[in-house]
């Protein structure tokens, strides 16, 4: 007999089977309410998928707040349940208006809330929302997993801390979490009517026990929040999170008493996995939309940072292809932060900040004084890398402004490579502050020494402009504190500094203390009213410090220095600057008076050119700058004896590169060997021109000026000069080889008689014709072809038979390919008598030829199959 379930819902009677429930219902229509139908197949349980479709006239005054759908009976991935409008629905409402969420997924598993119209398209056709002051849209909870909500517009104005218009919970105190989550192509909006706005658009929180992880907040919008869009607290989350894809934006321009935070994520040391990409931050629109967020709070509190880190410590947290942008808070004393690492392992990359253009930068211009603007800023000691993020167009104006674009703590395992800086302006009475990549120092705990030092490079750091008006300002390019580290390949340049005439540029500046590297840098027009483009002025303790192939241009002889040093207290210096390109400064190198420490300065094999002075030494200790070239071969004028940059006193300057590239080589003539005449080899001497002894390495493996060689074919020579400083320069020679011999066993010479026949003779007549006037080897444009220049050894023999032969001649060798051997009759005079073309397969060939149109007598064959040359001897009967 069939059972029946009676139920009274809001006054109604309603009456369910006891069958498993499957297919679409409608509500109204199948059942009353969203709670009578979860009611009721929280008893029958999912026999298969079930969608609940909300019908056009569907209101929700009749459900029983919170709506709370928890474990249902053989739900699955294929037995899902949905709730849905109906194709042609619109403006669909779940409201509550009491305390708690509106909805709430306790341990609920694959349920799918989809607020289109028939579950297609990209409309959103449901809200679910929350009018009280302390509820929330949407919670999960207590171990939900494996739950979609997509395409709903989610609203509450929860003011208070424990919830946001979307919440993910333990309410239980169970050692569950809620994973495998997704929330995507919402509206999640906090401010609702004149309710405040809650503080999280998007929260979670949980137990240790068992955390929430796994979840994806994908390609939402989030907006009119207090203080977070995106929190994921570091109580009870773990990892695997993703969020992607978000426009977090502001509508509403009231104070605010703590700041903002786009994405504030903290799930802890042991959450790794995550990935939070390509999320929109700021304006007032989806995407970072016009008009400017517009952020307000008494001074000091109207801070805003875009993403807040702080997770794994492991594979860590992907932060990439975000945009945070259009932001203009108007208070004083305020910090506006792009990117934050508290702590973990994290990768940052390709991520823009501040702007693209005057209609959507970063506009910081509200108050007096203290307004901070950062970039990118790590404080963490595991190993970060920020690479090929954009930080530009960002406008700041007012008293005392400071700006970083990537700051990090000393001794953290750092890259910092492929980012651009740019397009920077700031205004105001000073001081004003302003670093693009450098230190700040780290509150929560001190970094043990890296097992990887940092590296800086291929950073673009170009087009800012400071203006202190009176004031003072100070530009720092890029900021060297820790021992092990390296700034190469980076470019920092259109940069102007205005104001107080202390107002000053350091472009590369090393304030560290141990081992540094600066390599392969371009550094150009810098203005200041004081400008040194590389300044080395390590801390106390001892230092050695490369400064190597950099180019460092300056604005002209009267501004400027392009390299200077200096040994503070305690400072033990040992500097090497090498290689370096060093132009157009009022002093191309400083070395100051001492101020308290020691340096020891190397000067070598740089190109020191067009400066005002090229060398100025006020340490008190000589400055080797042997080897540099000074724009002149005569050398280095001032205190020195030539017409090139200047040189100041107690400057070694004595010997100086004598030509712009520090280094030639000569290999010598081509030779030539004529086998069978004189010696088998040659001596091949190389000449350098350099500053100081070179050294030279030949291609044969040998090493000196002077090799001896006795290639048996035509053959080139290599030879590279180094200098001490691995400047490199090479040629090359040609030793041509000549076969001079002839004979069935090469034991006849080749001679040019009377400078017209081609004759093989006996080797005991040679010095008679060479007395005689005749010379060694074929004579031009008669050239047998033993008297050929030998390209490859001959190799195998040809044999012709019968021999003598009046008719046919059968002959036979061995080719290497496919291809035609040229077979030349010569008589005796070196004449050719005939010529013929023979097809050759690889390996052994045998051929017949005729010898009728050959005179009767004495003949060399010379066949060329390919590069090698056989001979024999043959006789034609009459």
């Amino acid at each position: 007999m069939k059972k029946f379930t009676l139920f009274m819902i809001a006054g109604c009677i309603w009456i369910a089977g006891n069958s498993q429930v499957s297919g679409t219902k409608a509500i109204p229509g199948n059942y009353p309410t969203i709670t009578a139908a979860i009611q009721d197949i929280g008893i029958q349980g999912l026999g298969g998928a079930v969608v609940l479709e909300l019908q056009p006239g569907y209101v929700s005054t009749s459900e029983n707040f919170p709506i709370v759908i928890g474990p249902l009976t053989g739900s699955s991935a294929t037995n899902t349940l949905t709730i849905s409008p109906a194709a042609g629905s619109s403006n669909l409402q779940i409201q509550s208006t009491v305390s708690g969420p509106a909805m709430e997924l306790s341990a609920a598993a694959h349920l799918i809330i989809d607020g289109r119209p028939g579950r297609t398209g990209t409309a959103i056709a449901l809200t679910i929302s929350n009018m009280s002051n302390d509820g929330s849209a949407l919670r999960l909870s207590n171990g939900a997993n494996n739950n979609l909500i997509t395409y709903c517009h989610l609203a509450s104005g929860d003011f208070l801390l424990e919830e946001g218009v979307v919440t993910f919970t333990n309410t239980t105190g169970a050692a569950v979490g809620n994973t495998n989550n997704t929330i995507s192509f919402c509206r999640v909006e906090g401010a609702i009517a004149d309710v405040d706005p809650p503080f999280y658009g998007i929260y979670a929180i949980g137990i240790a026990a068992g955390p929430n992880a796994n979840n994806s907040i994908l390609n939402n919008e989030i907006f009119n929040f207090a203080i977070y869009g995106i929190r994921i607290e570091a109580t009870g989350n773990g990892g695997g999170w993703t969020i992607s894809g978000n426009s977090i934006f502001n509508e509403l321009n009231v104070s605010s008493q703590t700041g903002r935070v786009g994405i504030d994520f903290r799930p802890g040391t042991a959450a790794n996995d995550n990935v939070i990409a390509g999320n929109f931050i700021g304006g007032q629109a989806p995407l970072a939309g016009a008009p400017k967020w517009v952020h307000t709070g008494d001074d000091g509190k109207a801070n805003f940072t875009g993403i807040f880190l702080k997770a794994g410590t492991g594979s860590g947290t992907a932060v990439q292809n975000n945009v945070i942008k259009n932001i203009a808070p108007t208070q004083s004393s305020v910090r506006v932060t792009g990117i934050v690492i508290e702590n973990g392992a994290v990768q940052v990359s390709n991520n823009l900040i501040g702007g693209t253009s005057t209609a959507d930068n970063t506009v910081l211009t509200g108050g007096p004084s203290n307004t901070v603007v950062e970039g990118i800023i790590s404080y963490s000691c595991f190993p970060v890398s920020i690479t090929d993020n954009t930080i530009s167009h960002i406008v700041m104006a007012g008293n005392e402004l400071h700006f970083i674009g990537i700051g990090r703590v000393p001794f953290s395992n750092t890259t910092i490579s492929g980012n651009q800086i740019f397009q920077v302006d700031a205004s105001g009475t000073g001081p004003l502050d302003f670093v693009a990549i450098g230190f700040i120092e780290n509150l929560l705990t001190a970094c043990a020494n890296p097992i990887s030092p940092s590296v800086i490079d291929e950073n673009l750091i170009n087009n800012l402009t400071i203006d202190a008006g009176d004031g003072d300002a100070g530009f720092r390019g890029i900021v060297l504190e820790e021992a092990g580290v390296t700034a190469e390949k980076n470019e920092i340049g259109q940069i102007n500094v205005s104001g107080s005439t202390s107002s000053f540029i350091n472009g590369i500046v090393y304030t560290g203390s141990g081992t540094a590297n600066i390599s392969e840098n371009t550094l150009l027009a810098l203005s200041s009213p004081v400008t040194t483009a590389i300044m080395v002025q390590p801390g106390a303790g001892n230092s050695n410090v490369t400064v190597n192939k950099n180019t460092v241009t300056g604005t002209g002889t009267s501004a400027g220095t392009g390299i200077a040093a200096l040994a503070g207290s305690g400072a033990s210096v040992q500097l090497t600057v090498i290689d370096n390109a060093i132009s157009a400064w009022q002093t191309g190198l400083l070395a100051p008076s001492s101020a308290g420490g020691s340096l020891t300065l190397n000067l070598k094999n740089n190109t020191i050119t067009g400066n005002g002075t090229g060398v100025v030494n006020n340490s008190g200790t000589p400055v080797d700058a042997t080897c540099n070239w000074w724009g002149n071969a005569s050398g280095p004028s001032g205190a020195g004896p030539g017409t090139g940059d200047p040189v100041g006193a107690n400057v070694l300057f004595n010997p100086w590169a004598t030509i712009p590239g520090f280094i030639s080589v000569n290999a010598g003539t081509d030779q030539t060997i004529t086998l069978g005449f004189g010696s088998p080899s040659v001596t091949l001497t190389a000449t350098a021109v350099s500053c100081g002894a070179p050294t030279f390495a030949w291609s044969t493996g040998q090493s000196g000026a002077s090799i001896i060689v006795s290639p048996t074919v035509t053959t080139t020579y290599t030879v590279t000069a180094t200098d001490a400083n691995e400047h490199e320069a090479t040629d090359a020679v040609i030793v041509n080889v000549v076969n001079g011999r002839c004979g069935t066993n090469n034991e006849k010479r080749v001679i040019c008689h009377k400078n017209k026949n081609t004759l093989c003779i006996l080797a005991s007549e040679v010095a008679t014709h060479l007395a005689h006037g005749d010379t060694p080897g074929a004579c031009s444009g008669t050239a047998p072809a033993q008297a050929l220049i030998l390209t490859e050894k001959s190799a195998g023999r040809l044999v012709a038979y019968p021999n003598p032969s009046r008719d046919n001649l059968q002959l036979e060798w061995d080719a290497a390919a496919a291809g035609t051997a040229q077979l030349r009759f010569i008589d005796f005079l070196g004449r050719v008598a005939d010529l013929r073309s023979l097809p050759e397969t690889p390996g052994r060939n045998s051929r017949q030829v005729s010898l009728r149109n050959i005179r009767a007598g004495n003949y060399f064959l010379v066949l060329q199959s390919g590069s090698r040359i056989f001979t024999t001897k043959i006789a034609r009967s009459e």
